[in-house]
């Protein structure tokens, strides 16, 4: 196949192979340039920035679910199994609630979250990050308030535009 093109080319006038080199060139240049680009929009970010980027889509999910909620309540938050970091929590100050960290829960009847400090009933809200690359992350998100008063969804947020969008289907939501 290369052979034919630079026969082709070979035949052309002087004049005209130039032009003819030259748009080709352009149009590999063009294209590398968007492999490139398109490559660097789906590395995952590293160091600090990855850090910023995952607790931003975990407040924006965190604030939507909490919004929904009695300000009345302790908020306790979890990534998954693990307590957050006190600088995510503090993400969180301007809602005017009570912020804990899952650890500070103790078990009350019918499987409530007390606060260990006060003995407030309160709900465990929970997100899990599972990046697949930089525009892609798998979120699950939950909150647990008694034994049979949960609530969450599993669903995929996307970066567009550079907002972070969360795709979910029906059947990826759960209630008990």
């Amino acid at each position: 196949m290369p052979t034919r093109v630079f026969k082709a080319l070979a035949s052309l006038p002087w004049t005209k192979r130039r032009v003819s080199v030259a748009v080709g060139m352009l149009l590999i240049g063009a294209g590398a340039v968007y492999a490139i680009r398109e490559w660097q929009a789906t590395q995952l970010p590293v160091g600090e920035a990855f850090i910023q980027e995952d607790f931003a889509i975990r407040e924006q999910l965190l604030r939507e679910m909490i919004g929904k909620s009695a300000p009345s309540r302790v908020c306790f938050l979890a990534f998954g199994s693990d307590d957050p970091p006190n600088e995510f929590v503090a993400r969180l100050a301007d809602l005017g609630l009570t912020f804990r960290k899952k650890s500070d829960i103790v078990m009350g009847p019918g499987g409530t979250n007390l606060d260990k400090e006060t003995g407030k009933q309160g709900a465990l809200y929970s997100v899990q990050t599972r990046w697949i690359n930089g525009r892609e992350v798998e979120v699950d998100v939950s909150e647990h308030s008694a034994m049979l008063a949960s609530r969450g969804y599993k669903g995929k947020m996307t970066k567009t535009n550079g907002k972070w969008v969360l795709e979910c289907k029906a059947s990826d939501i759960w209630i008990s």
